[in-house]
Formats: C-alpha cells, structure tokens, sequence
C-alpha cells in the first residue's frame, strides 16, 4: 500500500556544462541588449554605453510614481508601451500587477538573474528533478487518493524522489506515477 521511489544509476553532469550554459545564458541577453540599441536608433538616438533590454520583475518608479519602462537615452512612446507590456511584472489586466514572486518566475527575469550569476560567479549546472508534467496515474473511483510527497530540489544517486502512501488499501493495477527525471 506504500511506494517508495528512489533515483539509482545518473550519470554525472559534466563540468564544461556550466561554462556552455552561461555562454548561451549571456548570449541571449545580449541579444537583447543588442534589440535595446536598434530600439534606440529606431528612435532617431544613438545608443551609449548604458543601453540595455530593461528587465524589471516590478514597475519603475520616479518620485513615487509608477513610469513607462524606457531604454537610455530614449525611446519612442509606442515603444515604450511595449517594452512595459514585456516586463516581468505585466498582466493582461493593466490594473493588476503580478507579485514580485510570481514576477521572478518570468522568462525574461530568469534569464536576466541567471546572467548575473554567471557574470560574477559560477554558474552550477546540478539541478535534476522530477519531471512533474509528465506525473500522473490513473485511478478508479473506488480507490482513494494516495498520499504523496514529490522531491522538489536538486538529485544526486540514491535520493528519494518520491512517496505515495494509498492509506491501507492496494494501489491500482495500473499504478505508474510515470517519474522522470529532467536536468
């Protein structure tokens, strides 16, 4: 009536990994930074040193209020709309704007923090994890729910990457929580 999984047999990730995943991590943003400057000259400027692809996970403010997000030393209104549409904290429904949590989660904000890492640290390629979009298992009405705990963090060999628990009874025939795991 319990399962235990464990994790056995992964192989070691390996270390040039981190510098190939930093080195596209950069290139990406810089791809971004290189669309901030063509926005700039789009916008009859010339782009400075400090042009960049704003990425903020909540809005700018000046003086206390909330203002459009905007690339140095400018860019046009239309584009300034859109630039702020793309921001991490941005909603389809401008009068909501996302938790700062939430905003974290964004792609653009992952790939700005994940630039910042590898910039002044070592960016460590280790997480492997269960794969929960493939988690599932079919069930019968007369069965309960299991119990369950699912590892969330980082694995190494001979972790315990998961527990149903189907409280007394036997679990279905067909019971296969289909874990894989996923760097």
């Amino acid at each position: 009536t319990k399962y235990v999984y464990w994790v056995e047999g992964l192989a070691e990730i390996p270390p040039e990994w981190s510098a190939i995943v930093g080195d596209a991590v950069h290139n990406a943003r810089s791809a971004l930074d290189h669309l901030a400057g063509d926005l700039v000259r789009a916008s009859q400027k010339k782009p400075t040193d400090k042009t960049q692809f704003p990425i903020f996970y909540r809005p700018p403010t000046k003086k206390g209020q909330v203002v459009p997000v905007d690339i140095r030393p400018g860019v046009r209104a239309d584009l300034r709309r859109e630039l702020t549409e793309l921001q991490p904290y941005s909603t389809d429904d401008p009068t909501q704007i996302k938790s700062p949590a939430e905003a974290k989660r964004h792609p653009l904000w992952v790939l700005h923090d994940l630039d910042i890492i590898d910039k002044h640290r070592e960016l460590l390629v280790v997480a492997r994890g269960v794969d929960l979009a493939g988690l599932w298992w079919a069930r019968d009405s007369t069965t309960p729910a299991p119990l369950f705990w699912i590892n969330p963090g980082p694995l190494k060999d001979g972790d315990e990457i998961a527990r149903f628990d189907f409280r007394g009874t036997e679990a279905p025939n067909d019971f296969d929580p289909n874990l894989e795991i996923a760097v």
